[in-house]
C-alpha cells in the first residue's frame, strides 16, 4: 500500500486546530497536571479534554513495535495514523494485544470513566496513551455516548527533537509497573529505535 506522508504545514495546521480549539473551549482545560520529564528537566503539563478525532496513534509505540512490522511484512507499506482506515487497523491491533485486559479496562472505563491522562504533542500524536485512545474510541463505537468522543490527555508546550521525543516516550513506558509490559522483543526494538534517534548504545 502507499501511503501520503504528512507535510511540517499539515502538522502546524493540527497544532492550529488544538490551539484554537482550546480557544474556543476554555473549559476543556481541567484542574488537572502532569509532571514530565524533558532534556532532563521536569516539567508540568496542563491536561485537556480534547476531541479523539484530533488525535493520532504513534506507530512508533513500542508496545505493539512487533505486532506493527508483522503487519507491514503482510501488507507492505506503512499505516498512516491519519488515515482511517490505517487508524482503525492500529486501534483492532491494539485492542487484541491482550483481549481479556481489553475486557476488563474497557469494564473500568464504564465504570469510573478515564483515570489517567495520556500524553501528546502539541500537533496531537500520542505519545502515551495509545492503549487508552483505543479503548475510548472503540468505547465509542459499542455506545455512541458523547462521553466517549473525548480523551483527557497532557499535551507538550513545545516540538521536541527525534531523541528527546524518545527519551521521554521510554522514560515513561519502559519505566512504569503498572502498564502492560513491553514484552522482551517490543523492548529490544524500543531500544533500536533509540539508536536510530541518535542515542549511543552505551547510553
Amino acid at each position: 500500500r502507499c501511503r501520503k506522508v504528512m507535510s511540517v504545514k499539515e502538522n502546524r495546521d493540527k497544532e492550529k486546530r488544538i490551539d484554537d480549539y482550546i480557544s474556543e473551549h476554555p473549559d476543556c482545560e481541567l484542574k488537572d497536571y502532569e509532571p514530565v520529564f524533558v532534556r532532563g528537566k521536569k516539567k508540568i503539563l496542563s491536561v485537556y479534554r480534547l476531541p479523539t478525532e484530533f488525535l493520532y496513534y504513534n506507530i512508533h509505540n513500542g508496545r505493539f513495535a512487533a505486532e506493527y512490522r508483522e503487519i507491514i511484512r503482510k501488507e507492505g507499506g506503512t499505516l498512516v495514523p491519519e488515515d482511517p482506515e490505517d487508524a482503525k487497523t492500529i486501534q483492532k491491533m491494539l485492542l487484541g494485544l491482550d483481549p481479556e485486559q481489553t475486557k476488563l479496562d474497557k469494564n473500568d472505563f464504564l465504570e469510573v470513566e478515564q483515570r489517567q491522562a495520556g500524553i501528546i504533542t502539541v500537533d496531537g500524536y500520542v505519545i502515551d496513551g495509545n492503549r487508552r485512545l483505543s479503548l475510548i474510541t472503540s468505547l465509542f463505537e459499542e455506545t455512541q455516548e458523547e462521553i466517549w468522543k473525548y480523551m483527557n490527555v497532557a499535551r507538550l508546550t513545545e516540538t521536541l527533537e527525534k531523541e528527546d521525543l524518545w527519551r521521554l516516550e521510554a522514560g515513561i513506558q519502559l519505566g512504569k509497573e503498572q502498564q502492560q509490559r513491553y514484552g522482551p522483543i517490543n523492548t529490544m526494538i524500543k531500544i533500536q529505535q533509540g539508536i536510530d534517534s541518535g542515542i549511543s548504545a552505551k547510553q
